[in-house]
């Protein structure tokens, strides 16, 4: 009597301890399923986008596809007595760790793909306003400085390439940038030979007006000497005659 007094407590401990159990992976279930619900906005995201998917983007994806039908299984088989409850959790708990890890790829990556479209945008920008620019003095800016880089930069984009799609966009806007500044430079250089020649042709009239004044005071003391002593002459002459 006590043997089987002992059995049956030892199993009502194994069925309280499998309650337990099947709470727990039934509670590991619920976080995978979160857990893979915010996975799948990320990769609806991410194949909506219009940008092209790098091969991170499509591995994880491929992988959140795999996820959905491993956890319908798992809670199918959580409703099924007598189940190998730990074995279920663990596999939940896998779930929620791939799905949680391919949530955190794709929102790596499209952060770095909004950004290299930033860095695109920004330098395509820079780079028409290399086209329009004119200067004074003539100057402007020959070629498509930086267009090179940016066609480069949106091929890499749409190989799925970001991180080099930023690089090389972020190239194309240096460039442009500064063929800009080198532009502005050369107008700066004419502007100041201008403001020398001007202050040189100044100079210049101020010291030929200053020699034309002096050439003028003399001819004119020249006269009144030439007018004195005419008139000393003719006083003697009168006075002789």
């Amino acid at each position: 009597m006590q043997a089987a007094a002992r059995t049956f407590d030892h199993f009502e401990a194994a069925v309280a301890g499998d309650k337990l159990v099947l709470a727990e992976a039934q509670r590991s279930a619920e976080a995978a399923a979160k857990e893979l619900h915010l996975a799948r906005q990320l990769a609806h995201k991410a194949s909506s986008d219009n940008i092209a998917d790098s091969s991170q983007t499509t591995h994880s994806l491929a992988g959140i596809n795999e996820l959905e039908p491993q956890l319908e299984a798992v809670r199918a088989r959580l409703g099924v007595a007598h189940e190998d409850w730990a074995t279920l959790d663990q596999r939940t708990d896998q779930i929620a760790a791939d799905a949680s890890r391919f949530a955190a790829t794709l929102r790596n990556e499209l952060r770095r793909a909004e950004a290299a479209l930033t860095a695109i945008t920004s330098a395509t920008l820079q780079t028409q306003k290399t086209v329009c620019w004119r200067g004074s003095y003539g100057v402007s800016i020959s070629g498509s400085p930086g267009s090179s880089e940016l066609a480069h930069s949106r091929a890499l984009l749409n190989a799925g390439d970001y991180l080099s799609a930023h690089r090389s966009a972020d190239a194309s806007h240096r460039a442009a940038r500064s063929a800009i500044e080198m532009a502005n430079a050369k107008v700066r250089r004419k502007r100041r030979r201008a403001a020398r020649t001007r202050r040189s042709s100044s100079l210049f009239s101020s010291g030929s007006s200053f020699g034309s004044r002096s050439s003028f005071g003399s001819s004119s003391s020249f006269g009144s000497s030439s007018g004195f002593s005419g008139s000393s002459f003719s006083s003697g002459s009168g006075t002789s005659s």
